[in-house]
């Protein structure tokens, strides 16, 4: 009974069915096509594309080949200069450099037999010098320089005191060019250029500086000598002022 009524009384409802789905089977078929067709249309723009993209690379080659082929023709014709020039300089290696090179050649053994004959003669000298240096004669320090009555001058240690100083004073005035004059007569020694306070027991040496000796004769006369040159020369008492 069902499916005669379906038959007698569904039919028209079945067939506006079939009818829907249909309009929507061909309403999707359309839908596809489109898509197909955009799907399409993009393709063939990214296929033009492309060909543009390799239409510019190969151009881009081209131009590149072209400027390969002009720098191998101008690397050709640098190559020929550079032969040309290099025969030249061959030519004149061969002419006058050749004379000249000849000459210094002549000059450098002439130069290196010299060398052998100093370097000889220093390893000589080498020889005969002592191993180490005389510590006696070697000053650490500006040593002094005294000028004695006579304007003569001698060095002195910086490192020694006042009473070696004393000491070589009294031995240079009594065996030097004015031992005649002086004899043991007493003495006084004083900076020469008078920037500090007279040298003495108490007082330290200054490296560098220059001393200069007084030297006191009685019922004679006063020496002061200053730089070589006498300055005065007065005649004095029996008296120790």
């Amino acid at each position: 009974m069902a499916k005669l009524r379906w038959r007698i009384c569904e039919q028209d409802e079945a067939r506006r069915l079939q009818t829907y789905l249909n309009v929507h089977v061909g309403i999707i078929n359309t839908l596809l096509i489109e898509h197909n067709l955009c799907r399409t249309e993009h393709a063939a723009q990214e296929s033009k594309r492309d060909r543009w993209n390799i239409r510019k690379v190969i151009e881009s080659i081209h131009r590149t080949l072209t400027k390969v082929h002009d720098n191998v023709v101008a690397q050709a014709m640098a190559v020929a200069a550079l032969k040309s020039t290099v025969e030249r300089m061959f030519q004149m290696v061969n002419g006058e450099i050749a004379v000249s090179l000849g000459t210094l050649k002549d000059a450098v053994a002439s130069a290196c037999v010299a060398t052998q004959q100093t370097y000889a003669v220093i390893l000589e000298i080498r020889e005969r010098l002592p191993a180490s240096p005389d510590t006696r004669w070697t000053f650490f320090q500006d040593p002094l320089v005294v000028e004695d009555p006579s304007g003569h001058k001698f060095p002195v240690p910086a490192e020694y005191d006042y009473t070696l100083l004393s000491e070589i004073v009294t031995i240079k005035l009594q065996t030097g060019s004015c031992s005649e004059n002086v004899g043991k007569e007493p003495f006084f020694l004083y900076y020469a250029d008078r920037s500090g306070p007279m040298p003495g027991p108490n007082v330290a040496l200054r490296p560098g500086s220059f001393i200069t000796v007084m030297v006191l004769r009685f019922q004679a006369e006063l020496y002061h000598v200053e730089r070589g040159t006498v300055i005065q020369s007065v005649s004095m008492t029996n008296n120790t002022h």
